[in-house]
């Protein structure tokens, strides 16, 4: 009798969670970036993880510092060039920003894939957009389909996945590709 009720409870908080982040997503103007056909560029976030530091006191300040990685596909990530106007625009190439609750936290300019983000404790939303070498958006706009991060008060553990409670623990981060792999698997048992 107790688990087909935590069976409802875990599909409600399910479905309440992606209803949450598809009207937040509508609300700002992201689409879901279409699959990559033939040699169109596209953007998606694979990993999202503390900063890690053995000395106890830099531990503290760094805590929710993450590093953000993104995997590109059909773009070429330009070189910082300072005062890049439209004409040093080319197909196929340019930067990628990264976004934390529909608010841009910069270009990341140059060939890394990872950016570093202070996310405060909460639930929060990590989305990224491919942009031209001048910094403007790309027309139609590529996004990288957001993903949705829980990151508690005090981060006290470094695994993969979530262990403690929404006051301690580790930042919950599943990416969209994982998403629909664990309803599968959920709908497969039932």
């Amino acid at each position: 009798m107790r688990r087909p009720l935590l069976q409802r409870a875990f599909a409600t908080y399910a479905a309440l969670a992606c209803a949450l982040a598809a009207s937040a997503a509508a609300a700002v103007g992201w689409a879901r970036t279409p699959p990559p056909l033939g040699r169109a560029p596209s953007i998606r976030i694979v990993d999202v993880r503390p900063l890690r530091s053995p000395d106890s006191g830099l531990r503290d300040l760094i805590t929710h510092t993450l590093a953000v990685r993104v995997a590109i596909h059909a773009w070429t990530l330009l070189p910082y060039q300072p005062g890049a106007a439209a004409s040093d625009n080319r197909p196929g190439a340019g930067h990628w920003r990264l976004y934390l609750d529909g608010q841009p936290l910069g270009d990341n300019l140059g060939d890394e894939h990872v950016s570093y983000a202070y996310v405060p404790p909460g639930m929060h939303w990590l989305a990224a957009e491919l942009s031209n070498a001048d910094s403007t958006s790309l027309d139609p706009a590529v996004w990288a389909e957001p993903v949705i991060l829980h990151v508690p008060r005090v981060i006290r553990r470094w695994q993969t996945g979530w262990r403690g409670t929404p006051e301690t623990g580790t930042p919950t981060f599943t990416p969209p590709h994982k998403r629909k792999e664990r309803k599968e698997d959920h709908a497969k048992d039932a």
